[in-house]
């Protein structure tokens, strides 16, 4: 089916969904240049980090969550600050939640339209408990209320992302893992950044024109009723957008759950049944690795799952049942999640079609948004 994927590319099902799975290689090269042509970005991220205790939050609502989620340990390296994730969500509800022990120095907000009540709300109500944060927003949205608001405080900064990532499909594909890039380059030197993102695009490359076959075949099998996510770290929270595209694009019809390769065995790795996809990313850490492939054998001789996707360095070593091993080298632990992203993003593509539905608005009763809606701000 993915030959007649690529060749239908106005197949009105999944137009706008396959398109922006796609152009992503694209949507990051443009992404580092205009991280690193903006002047004026490094000097309003060094005042504000003026305060050596004072964290940093990032913050966003759905896969705009899950951008934090995945840069977490990367950022709070890069940065040398306690990087908390803030989801707009929590912050709504309890807005002094992250004003303890120390107001936050940076709050990082991720958005696509910059629009959703939620990220609006936030970014008022930590300006209202802690006015001397500053807001770095990155959205795809130069017209979203995010952006404008940048316009006028001058404690405010909006790093504006190619028009092309402000998705169209209900799920967010290139404008998720633009945002994940951007954050991160924020805190990066420039000619380090472009000798891994050169590689990371060439291994998504690679797994769009010669793995996505195998990978359509595993997922949709039609006894494959659930997916198993496992990750360390940053990975692991990049595995919860995974599950998230998942269940947006099978309109819930798929049962996910995300785990570390550790804390799985203590209790989830029952959900691992004979129907399972097990989707694993591996560290480049050799000391992680152990941990990793420990966990792996174990499942192996425990007969659990029908197949595994394994992505990462050593991705062939256990001889796993329906096994789709991809490669991926020389990275580091941030880079090797970016051909990971294209990988949990047409998992969720290619069960959707299988299953009949509309990839890019696949929720049939109406249930969910491109931008969240039915949300009421209450005063604070």
């Amino acid at each position: 089916m993915w030959k007649t994927i690529i060749n239908a590319p106005e197949d009105k099902k999944y137009v706008h969904t396959l398109r922006e799975i796609r152009q992503q290689p694209s949507c990051w090269k443009k992404t580092l240049d205009i991280i690193f042509k903006d002047e004026t970005l490094q000097s309003f991220i060094q005042s504000a980090l003026a305060d050596e205790n004072r964290p940093i939050i990032v913050s966003g609502a759905g896969s705009s969550e899950f951008v934090g989620q995945s840069i977490l340990d990367t950022l709070s390296k890069k940065s040398n600050r306690r990087v908390l994730n803030a989801p707009t969500t929590d912050i709504v509800t309890n807005p002094t939640k992250y004003n303890i022990p120390n107001a936050p120095a940076l709050m990082i907000s991720f958005a696509r339209s910059g629009n959703s009540p939620e990220s609006v709300a936030s970014v008022e109500l930590i300006k209202q408990v802690s006015p001397s944060t500053k807001h770095l927003i990155i959205t795809c949205n130069k017209d979203g209320s995010l952006a404008k608001n940048a316009q006028t405080d001058s404690n405010i900064y909006a790093v504006l992302l190619p028009e092309e990532t402000n998705d169209v499909s209900l799920v967010m594909t290139s404008s998720f893992s633009s945002m994940v890039l951007a954050a991160v380059l924020c805190f990066e030197k420039q000619t380090e950044a472009s000798s891994f993102l050169n590689k990371a695009c060439d291994y998504a490359e690679e797994v769009l024109n010669t793995h996505a076959d195998s990978i359509e075949k595993v997922i949709a099998a039609q006894n494959v009723n659930r997916v198993h996510y496992l990750g360390t770290s940053d990975a692991k929270g990049l595995l919860t957008e995974g599950h998230l595209k998942m269940l947006e694009m099978t309109d819930g019809k798929t049962a996910t759950r995300v785990d570390s390769f550790l804390g799985v065995r203590h209790g989830p790795q029952v959900f691992t049944d004979k129907n399972t996809l097990v989707v694993a990313i591996l560290s480049e850490d050799t000391y992680i690795r152990q941990y990793e492939f420990d966990l792996l054998n174990e499942m192996k001789t425990k007969k659990q799952g029908y197949a595994y996707i394994v992505i990462g360095k050593g991705s062939n070593s256990v001889a796993l049942p329906n096994l789709v091993a991809i490669e991926t080298t020389g990275l580091g632990e941030f880079y090797r999640l970016f051909p990971a992203i294209v990988v949990l993003q047409l998992l969720g593509l290619f069960k959707s079609l299988s299953l009949n539905l509309n990839p890019d608005a696949p929720s049939a009763s109406g249930t969910i948004n491109r931008v969240v809606q039915g949300v009421n701000i209450y005063p604070y």
